[in-house]
């Protein structure tokens, strides 16, 4: 019944769309997939091109209109998924180079972060922000609970204020720890940071269910900020495996993001292969990542003959690609900025890993918990130091010993089924989210709403 206590008209207040192709519209795809379109919309502040294949109903908070908007002339900004739009999964070289901001703003964002982001703050603090027109679109859409990732203190602060006006329960969900780690530096640094902390806890105040993307992050914030946090890791649909490929030179493969400084263990796998070549044991690493990832940190991997860079993977690839591989590579940087931030995260990766059925070879700290959770579930092997010594013997057990592999590879898929299918883990995403909306509405009651 759309629109009821099993499907609530869900807001997302968001820094990223709906998408196939990063991180967090990966994420919130796979959660909201099945949900009814017409009980389902969101607030966007992103320069990211929107899928339509689970969400149709956008607005979309731009800038220049926000400044249009404080001197009267504020516009309409709502974006729907046309009949031949909807449905649409975006080629990822189509995807990654969409541009849909105005000249002026294209030109702002050449400033400096210590100007650019305070301006860009004081922009979206403008009352027009709510302007009528989104107001009215809001009322019509008529949402039964708020929904957010956060991102930003505005965003936060967008996202409470709806909660508040509406009087309806806000549900965030944290993907890695960037509360701890937002607005570091810079000029106004304590003054935005004392910003976002009000914001954020206006956020749980509001909030009766928090969610995570990993049981370590959930225990962690549960000790932090008290209340009731959930474990909400990516999840995969099921499919069939197939057995690892026979080859002389063992594929490794790694398909994600480069930043946080991941480029810097993978260069270190690459530089181990190379020296286990040497002594005759072949293998290769290729590494699929994103298009402004391939410009930033391609050259580091130039020289490095062990490793292939195989450019970027269309969604519909990557399934593919993954079981074209013997082994599947995860990594996080060991450097303290990038341990601090990811030290509580699930890679939306590790889930579609697990599910091929390969065995996986992680590296990085031992405290972040991508790392753990191959260690602790038996889905692969953890190298939790950057020595390379140790790296290239831990190598040389995955290169040489293929009954090894298939063991890891059979628990790691055992792992998808028990912890990741999609089916089961998005009937316990719609229980929260309607349990979250029945509470909201007993609370009105209460009140004589």
């Amino acid at each position: 019944m759309t629109g009821s206590s099993r499907y609530p008209r869900v807001l997302v207040v968001d820094a990223t769309p709906f998408c196939r192709h990063l991180n967090n519209g990966i994420v919130k795809s796979n959660w909201f997939q099945g949900w009814p379109k017409d009980a389902l919309a969101q607030i966007v502040y992103s320069n990211v091109q929107p899928g339509f294949d689970v969400c149709d109903q956008y607005w979309v908070l731009r800038k220049t209109s926000i400044l249009l908007g404080a001197v009267g002339l504020a516009g309409e900004e709502s974006l729907c998924g046309t009949r031949e739009l909807a449905g649409t999964i975006y080629d990822p070289a189509t995807a990654h180079a969409f541009e849909a901001r105005p000249r002026i703003e294209r030109m702002l964002s050449g400033l400096s972060s210590s100007i650019r982001t305070p301006l860009g703050e004081i922009i979206l603090r403008l009352p027009s922000v709510n302007s009528r027109a989104l107001t009215n679109w809001i009322r019509r859409f008529a949402p039964q609970v708020v929904f957010t990732m956060g991102g930003l203190a505005p965003i936060l602060r967008l996202a409470a204020r709806i909660a508040q006006f509406e009087r309806i329960p806000l549900i965030p969900h944290f993907t890695d720890d960037w509360v701890n780690c937002i607005y570091p530096s810079g000029p106004f640094h304590s003054t935005l940071r004392r910003s976002f902390e009000h914001w954020l806890m206006r956020c749980l105040e509001v909030s009766v269910v928090r969610m995570t993307i990993s049981d370590a992050m959930a225990r962690e914030y549960e000790q932090r900020y008290g209340g009731r946090f959930e474990s909400f890791p990516n999840v995969v649909e099921r499919f069939e495996t197939t057995p690892e490929p026979e080859r002389p030179c063992v594929r490794l493969c790694f398909i994600g993001a480069l930043a946080p400084n991941r480029w810097q263990p993978l260069y270190s796998i690459g530089l181990a292969l190379a020296k286990l070549k040497e002594r005759g044991i072949l293998g290769e690493l290729v590494i699929y990542t994103f298009p402004e990832d391939l410009r930033r940190f391609g050259k580091h991997f130039e020289g490095c003959e062990a490793i292939v860079v195989g450019g970027t993977a269309a969604p519909s690839e990557v399934r593919g690609l993954q079981l074209d591989a013997n082994v599947l590579v995860h990594v996080e940087s060991f450097d303290e900025a990038s341990r601090l931030l990811t030290r509580f995260s699930l890679s939306t990766k590790i889930p579609e890993y697990l599910m091929a059925g390969r065995c996986v070879l992680a590296v990085g700290p031992a405290e972040a918990a991508s790392i753990r959770y191959i260690a602790d579930s038996g889905s692969g092997i953890a190298v939790s130091t950057d020595d390379q010594a140790m790296l290239c013997a831990e190598l040389e057990k995955l290169l040489t010993n293929p009954v090894l592999r298939r063991k890891h590879a059979a628990q790691a898929r055992l792992t998808a089924v028990t912890r990741h299918d999609a089916a089961t883990e998005r009937e316990r995403f719609r229980a929260i989210v309607s349990e979250v909306h029945s509470e909201g509405v007993e609370k009105r009651k209460c009140r004589g709403e």
